[in-house]
């Protein structure tokens, strides 16, 4: 009787080893959608920036007045992929630390992967739901009012 024991606890320690190592297994990384390329700038590592000058060719005695300030297209690194807006592209300087180009969240793999943590949290909100529908307490769909 004794061994019919541990021979269930050691089937059901096993399954449940098995499952969280499922749980752990890499997911399609829900940021990019599984490209692994930020989003924010399409895998440049920086944005555009454009300045606008207020007047063209203004002139004063055949000489074109400048205000001082820098008119034209700069670009500036990526927030979304480490980079840095600093600035410069105002003065026209190219920036100074540019994006790398990948998604942040996955590292540029497109997967992630879960901690133990995040599996075992899972796994409780699987079997949650598992006895609400044995026990009849199927959570009720979302009503219009709310969406």
């Amino acid at each position: 009787l004794k061994s019919n024991w541990i021979r269930l606890a050691h089937s059901v320690i096993e399954a449940d080893d098995e499952e969280l190592k499922r749980l752990q297994d890499p997911m399609q990384c829900e940021r990019c959608t599984g490209t692994g390329i930020c989003t924010s700038c399409d895998g440049r590592g920086c944005h555009n920036a454009i300045y606008l000058s207020p007047s063209v060719g203004q002139q004063q005695n055949g000489v074109v007045q400048s205000d001082g300030r820098f008119h034209g297209r700069s670009t500036y690194g990526c927030n979304e992929c480490g980079g840095n807006r600093d600035g410069r592209e105002a003065r026209g300087k190219e920036a100074a630390s540019k994006g790398t180009g990948r998604c942040l969240d996955c590292h540029g793999y497109g997967q992630t992967w879960p901690t133990l943590t995040d599996a075992t949290n899972h796994r409780e909100q699987e079997r949650r739901k598992q006895r609400q529908v044995a026990s009849g307490e199927v959570p009720a769909p979302p009503t219009a009012a709310a969406a």
